[in-house]
């Protein structure tokens, strides 16, 4: 276990893990790509979330993500980071590993109403391109909130976006939208037409997924979940975090 201090105003922090803590790997699609499922991670989760509540959330403008987001305490991704690096190195077989460093670290929360969407906000992502590349997305809060959801691109049969089929992707994007019109103005959630949903993992508070950037996926949300409150809302920690 490793233990990491933080000095926040008068007091002292401690990140630790759950004495009672769950890993779990699951394979999503054809291609069984390893997913990361790990419940109770943190021994105290509402420290996480009282540094949430008084965090400074700003709408997302640089990324598609709809929503508003704040930046993560420091001491809590590199503690993420130390408890994350050996096990992603093993399960991805990444060897040799020298670090795992952290791209964006934010507290994240969903907001931007169905009708409000672009085209791109209303069908599955990539985080990256990159195959050593990872999301980190640590559910927060307590509630029926979405959970998350892995696709695979039917036209095309890809699961994940590289750089050595992006170009393909793109066309069969736009030759699906040419002949059938743009996704409808909504949060995907479910199969269509275009994307099959392979499986999905339910929103459960203090549990943690890691999963390759590369992987499409999406946030399966719902109404009920579109809240700019950290206190109320569908509150996650997302790291995005490369092996170097």
């Amino acid at each position: 276990m490793v233990d990491v201090v933080l000095a926040q105003t008068d007091s002292i922090i401690n990140f630790s893990l759950h004495p009672a803590i769950k890993w779990h790997v699951l394979q999503i699609g054809v291609e069984k790509t390893p997913v990361i499922l790990v419940d109770n991670f943190l021994a105290d989760i509402n420290m996480l979330r009282q540094f949430a509540l008084t965090a400074d959330f700003q709408q997302e403008k640089i990324t598609y993500y709809p929503g508003v987001r704040a930046p993560l305490v420091n001491a809590y991704i590199d503690f993420v980071l130390n408890q994350l690096a050996p096990v992603i190195s093993k399960i991805y077989q990444l060897k040799p590993i020298n670090m795992l460093a952290a791209d964006q670290g934010f507290y994240s929360l969903v907001n931007k109403k169905a009708k409000n969407l672009n085209k791109h906000q209303c069908i599955p992502h990539f985080d990256s391109l990159n195959k050593r590349q990872f999301a980190i997305m640590h559910y927060l809060n307590s509630g029926e909130f979405g959970g998350t959801g892995f696709y695979r691109h039917l036209p095309t049969g890809f699961e994940h976006i590289e750089q050595d089929n992006l170009a393909l992707y793109q066309m069969a994007r736009t030759q699906f939208e040419y002949e059938h019109g743009q996704p409808d103005k909504t949060y995907i959630n479910q199969s269509t037409d275009e994307f099959k949903l392979l499986g999905k993992i339910a929103y459960k508070l203090n549990r943690l997924v890691v999963y390759p950037g590369t992987l499409l996926h999406s946030g399966l949300i719902q109404q009920a979940d579109l809240s700019s409150d950290p206190n109320k809302g569908r509150l996650t920690a997302n790291i995005f975090a490369e092996v170097k």
